[in-house]
């Protein structure tokens, strides 16, 4: 009877956390997707209210089957036969919650055989451009955006270099190498971010050059920040929410860095991504989700996102063969585009010029609802309970401000008890 009891106990906690690896991967991206597509085409009929209710009910009774069905076998112990049948109806439903998202979802991805290219669109830019016309597939908006001389270096050093005021870049490639951060002078850094001698000497021995890299904690700052965020509010009517984003959450975050910074190869889980230049010309490579195995997804965290294991900048092909496969679609923006990264398409980046971009991303109610594991995860991540290694989540600088641009998110799980893996005030660098 103890035996039975601890085989109870031992199997019903792997089977939960076997549960969250597999419910993320069968069931919450697809269904996540699923729901946003559905919420950008209440009307469409590519996907029906019966198909959604039918793939949450699925996943729903996916889930209670694998929590409880761990527990039910263990009193099976003295019966092969009961346990095989018991085990056949577990894993019979957890197959049937599989099939059901994937059918559904299946008109999600457009046909890699039909993309051979990022597509451009020329005419008046409206949500409904990326929303409806162009939904999952990579597109750029050519010179969409007015009122860019706010956004020059020169311009943000003014509105953004008072004394003290800070903030943490990225040293390198985070995504794929153990990069660090550093605290630099705001006026400083879009004061001399096209000055090649500044580059040079702030530039680490591992060659991590200062990259102002997906944060949204400065724009709200000084007497300026009201303008910059009504600026960056008119910007998002206009591509991103139009003029009722009632029910969507929307995010921002900036991008700036002398040339030669990168970003690596990773998947954003937002069902709505639009990158928008502001100043110089970046160069964006994205790959189709069909070709997501060659780039060998990895088990570093990223909130939401998932990273590759292949450096794109300098692919090892003994290490990786199969990203050889990966076909690459390239394309350069410059000053006023807007590009459309569908999510689940892996995507790296490369500053030609010195660069200023502004992510904006936003997801409904119910599309965030569907990526609650996600939030379970990057708690139990926090906490140390859940891939340990990072590419940002647990970056700090020495006065113990978080330095991603998840930090306000950090805070809160941080005040939930006080817990943290490690003291405020400890400098921690790398992944």
């Amino acid at each position: 009877k103890a035996t039975v009891s601890v085989l109870n106990w031992a199997l019903g906690k792997q089977a939960a956390m076997s549960l969250f690896e597999v419910g993320q991967t069968w069931w919450g991206r697809p269904l996540y997707s699923l729901m946003s597509l559905h919420a950008a085409y209440p009307n469409s009929t590519a996907v029906t209210e019966e198909e959604v209710a039918l793939a949450v009910a699925a996943v729903l009774a996916a889930l209670v089957a694998a929590v409880c069905g761990a527990r039910w076998l263990c009193f099976a112990c003295c019966g092969r036969a009961a346990a095989a049948a018991k085990l056949a109806v577990l894993l019979g439903v957890l197959a049937w919650g599989k099939v059901q998202v994937d059918t559904s979802a299946g008109a999600l991805v457009p046909d890699p055989s039909r993309i051979d290219a990022v597509q451009e669109f020329t005419g008046e830019v409206t949500p409904e451009v990326f929303t409806h016309r162009f939904r999952g597939h990579p597109v750029v908006a050519r010179k969409a955006l007015k009122g860019l001389e706010r956004w020059t270096p020169q311009a943000l050093a003014a509105a953004y270099g008072q004394p003290g005021n800070t903030a943490a870049m990225q040293l390198g490639n985070v995504e794929q190498d153990a990069a660090g951060y550093g605290t630099y002078a705001l006026g400083d850094f879009f004061r001399n971010m096209e000055d090649p001698e500044w580059v040079k000497n702030n530039t680490t021995p591992e060659g991590g050059v200062p990259y102002f890299a997906e944060e949204n904690s400065i724009l709200h700052r000084g007497e300026h920040g009201p303008e910059y965020m009504q600026a960056v509010s008119d910007m998002f009517v206009q591509t991103l929410t139009g003029p009722d984003p009632a029910f969507h959450f929307t995010d921002v975050f900036m991008w700036a860095g002398p040339r030669g910074v990168k970003t690596g190869l990773h998947t954003d889980w937002e069902p709505t991504n639009l990158l928008h230049q502001l100043y110089g010309e970046k160069t964006v490579y994205v790959i189709h989700p069909h070709d997501t195995p060659y780039c060998y997804p990895s088990e570093k965290y990223d909130l939401g996102s998932t990273v590759a294991q292949v450096d794109p900048f300098a692919p090892d092909f003994e290490k990786h063969p199969l990203y050889k496969k990966a076909q690459l679609l390239k394309v350069v923006i410059g000053p006023g585009d807007v590009l459309q990264i569908p999510a689940g398409w892996m995507h790296y980046v490369h500053c030609d010029t010195g660069c200023i971009s502004l992510s904006g991303r936003s997801f409904n109610a119910r599309q965030t609802a569907a990526y609650l594991p996600v939030v379970l995860g990057a708690v139990l991540h926090r906490f140390g309970l859940y891939r340990a290694e990072s590419t940002s989540g647990y970056q700090r600088d020495t006065s113990g401000t978080p330095t991603a641009a998840t930090g306000y998110f950090w805070n809160a799980v941080d005040r939930l008890g006080q817990l943290s893996i490690y003291k405020p005030g400890e400098e921690y660098h790398g992944v």
